[in-house]
């Protein structure tokens, strides 16, 4: 919170360091007699230190220009190395268009004469927002359209849209001290969310910030590192980079401009940018300024800031019990897994829930009213989302302030005389939580409910929370047959799943990219498991997707086929959702097919490919001697001189569980492959030095390939353990991120949770004796 102004004088040899950059507005430069020159930069506003920066080099730039609706011309300007240079011209593009977006939705315009992004390889975080000087991991920048995926396109735009917008959420209202972090990444998170789902599919958009919440959020939630947005204490600051305070931190400010609306959520931040100009503040003087500004009391809003875990809600939708009588709609939340036993009060949180219900023709039911059934007056009264007319309202916001809440629903007259309406809750992922609907069934009777949400509900994200409830049912129950050749041996959940994803494919209405996504099995973290042997439900997972495969083979072969024919390899949004059902359906393809079979379709498909992402999808798909095969000999040979492009192969290596089996049913594993795995360190192109590397391999393996890292005999933790030993030497805070992965305790059966612990308990020995690496056992303390 000590907040000064600088000037700055660069002063370096000319041949060297042509190059000198530092935050603010260039005022002065000299050439030497002896060769050198000096630059003064000279920045007006008062910023932390941790905001300052500085460049020297040798680097090539792209210049282009922004005039400011306040009529300000700002020189723009992106410095990479002379050979990427290039492929700047895409992050100058979206730099350009967030720059405007954030004049349009905020009324924010940018400040300085310049601002300046540099690409850097060798750089532990995506990014750093420094003072109109950002520092940026290269692979952020760079998109050459030869060598960038998809993904990649989408990480650039977001990132730079991200660190251009902590330009006033972060550095000119700045923070008063560590605890308050999640005040400028929360916020500013959802900002850049906000201006993703403006420039694009806003579905695809929100199932993707969604997805990352139920993989990683939840999960962190779950374990041992669990702690709230704003947590109380820290040991080490640069281990509270997570995805809680960063993704969760959205989800609450997004809960927050639900409940005031999109009209009040900018007046609050209009409020905020005119009183915290050039301050330090806090959390509660961010809400202090949405409650002023919209004459409402958010206190009991701000548990969300201070209670830690995911929080579970259940709602039941009662039918009247006389005619003429009206529906209940009752919520009833109860304290995340995680606070229970704590020394923590657990508090009703303010939830806020968007609903729909739907009547047995599956078609949305008007809701007239909804009248609460409690004496206590409501901070947010139920209300019709969109500012709909109530008469024609189906989607209503309800918000849960107590351990129950209830309602009495004026529903259309003709929905009534039906004994029979579903509820489609928490929708657009309104709100953080478990979520599930009561009376809770079992059995035939729950795989028709959902079904019938696979079938009917008009929002995305359920889709995915339908498929996942039938997920987690076949993963955790009894399905030994599942694996069998014949429809007739698969279990009812499979063939719901045929019948769920057969629907998905067929619906018009449905982009490309989303098919891909609902009909894409899930990583087991999504699921939310607990307590379960992880190789056999991995094993059982692995078993069913086969049955899919084989169940839909002549409709998976067809859609590979003309997706594949009908892209072009361009960053077009059509491109893009044609090329990840493609992915889907080559997936698929191979493995209804023989190991044999299977390298063929892949192969061909690697040869035919028109971009990066097709190539990786084709290497994904090989299931024998992967990193021998002859895709991946061409892809080494035409990208080993790039490292950023080599770092998308190891990626692929490291999560690739082939060879896995001897047979489809699966009588044994594979061998050697975290020996394989291991020896990816000792590649040519391997880079010990730089953390995209060693996150590519390592955390790709520990992550991404959970039946060889959760192996029986340890092998796969005793792997993590030694490189979180040997990067702490270097780069500690590569090696506690690397550390995190131990975290992720809660889905293991109590044998692997011990082989677990005592790998990580064998590493702080080694640490301690070997190593001074705070950040590393700060993290193995808490998880072990």
């Amino acid at each position: 919170d000590v907040l000064s102004t600088y000037s700055v004088t660069l002063c370096a040899d000319q041949v060297k360091y042509p190059v000198l950059l530092a935050g603010g507005n260039p005022v002065a430069r000299r050439l030497h007699a002896d060769g050198t020159h000096e630059i003064t930069y000279s920045d007006p506003h008062p910023k932390p230190c941790y905001l300052f920066a500085l460049v020297a080099g040798e680097l090539a730039v792209l210049r282009d220009g922004f005039v400011t609706s306040e009529g300000r011309e700002v020189d723009l300007a992106i410095y990479a190395e002379q050979a990427s240079i290039h492929a700047t011209t895409f992050a100058m593009e979206t730099l350009k268009r967030a720059m405007a977006w954030d004049e349009k939705f905020y009324g924010r315009c940018y400040d300085h004469d310049q601002f300046s992004i540099v690409a850097v390889h060798d750089f532990n975080a995506g990014a750093m927002e420094n003072k109109g000087l950002n520092i940026f991991n290269a692979p952020f920048v760079l998109i050459d359209p030869k060598t960038a995926t998809d993904r990649d396109v989408e990480n650039v735009e977001a990132v730079v849209a991200h660190e251009y917008f902590h330009n006033w959420t972060g550095n000119r209202i700045t923070l008063r001290d560590w605890l308050q972090l999640s005040l400028k990444e929360g916020l500013t998170v959802f900002r850049e969310q906000q201006y993703m789902q403006t420039m694009h599919n806003a579905s695809l958009a929100r199932m993707s910030e969604v997805q990352v919440m139920r993989s990683a959020q939840f999960a962190e939630d779950a374990g041992p590192l669990a702690h709230p947005i704003r947590p109380g204490t820290f040991m080490r600051i640069d281990n509270l980079y997570t995805v809680t305070v960063y993704e969760k931190g959205a989800e609450v400010v997004r809960m927050l401009a639900l409940l005031l609306g999109e009209a009040g959520f900018r007046r609050g931040m209009d409020l905020y940018f005119q009183h915290h100009d050039g301050c330090a503040v806090t959390c509660e003087d961010f809400l202090a300024c949405h409650e002023a500004a919209n004459d409402v009391d958010l206190s009991q809003f701000s548990e969300w800031y201070r209670q830690l875990g995911t929080p579970r809600l259940v709602a039941e939708l009662i039918p009247p019990a006389d005619a003429g009588a009206h529906w209940q709609l009752t919520l009833r939340q109860s304290a995340p897994k995680v606070m229970v036993g704590t020394s923590k009060t657990a508090l009703p949180l303010i939830i806020p829930q968007r609903m729909r219900v739907f009547g047995a023709d599956g078609r949305p039911v008007a809701m007239r009213a909804a009248t609460r059934l409690s004496a206590q007056p409501e901070t947010f009264p139920a209300r019709p989302m969109d500012d709909a007319d109530t008469a024609d309202a189906t989607e209503w916001l309800f918000v849960a302030d107590d351990w129950t809440c209830s309602w009495q629903l004026e529903l259309d007259s003709d929905a009534t005389e039906h004994a029979a309406l579903t509820l489609s809750m928490n929708r657009w992922f309104s709100a953080p939580i478990i979520d599930s609907i009561a009376p809770m069934v079992s059995g035939d009777a729950a795989i028709e409910r959902t079904l019938f949400a696979l079938r009917h509900d008009d929002d995305p994200i359920n889709l995915v929370t339908a498929r996942d409830r039938l997920l987690r049912d076949y993963a955790t129950g009894d399905h030994a047959d599942e694996a069998g050749e014949n429809a007739d041996d698969a279990s009812p959940i499979a063939r719901a799943l045929i019948e769920a994803f057969s629907s998905v494919l067929a619906n018009p209405a449905l982009d490309p990219q989303a098919q891909a996504l609902i009909c894409s099995l899930p990583s087991l973290d999504e699921l939310m498991l607990e307590n379960c042997d992880l190789v056999a439900v991995w094993l059982r997972m692995h078993a069913l997707e086969g049955y899919i495969a084989r169940a839909l083979a002549p409709q998976w072969q067809q859609l590979h086929a003309q997706t594949a024919a009908n892209q072009h390899g361009t960053f077009s949004a059509g491109d893009r959702g044609l090329r990840a059902l493609s992915s889907v359906a080559l997936w698929y393809s191979c493995l209804a097919s023989t190991p044999a079979e299977a390298d063929r379709l892949a192969s061909e498909a690697y040869a035919q490919s028109k971009c990066m992402t097709d190539r990786l999808a084709a290497l994904r798909c090989i299931r024998v001697d992967i990193q021998d095969s002859a895709p991946s000999a061409a892809f080494q040979k035409e990208f080993h001189t790039c490292s950023r492009t080599m770092d998308k192969w190891f990626l692929s290596m490291a999560r690739s569980p082939f060879p896995l089996l001897a047979s489809t049913t699966g009588d044994r594993l594979g061998l050697g492959v975290v020996d394989r795995v291991a020896g990816l360190t000792a590649h040519a192109g391997y880079d010990v030095r730089n953390p995209n590397c060693v996150y590519a391999v390592v955390r790709g393996f520990a992550e991404g390939n959970p039946l060889h890292f959760h192996a029986a005999d340890g092998s796969g933790y005793r792997f993590l353990a030694d490189q979180v030993f040997h990067t702490a030497q270097r780069n500690p805070q590569l090696a506690a991120r690397l550390a995190t992965s131990f975290s992720r305790q809660r889905m293991l059966s109590a044998a692997q949770r011990t082989v677990l612990l005592g790998a990580v308990e064998s590493l702080k020995t080694r640490l301690r004796t070997d190593s001074a690496a705070p950040e590393v056992l700060d993290i193995l303390q808490r998880v072990g």
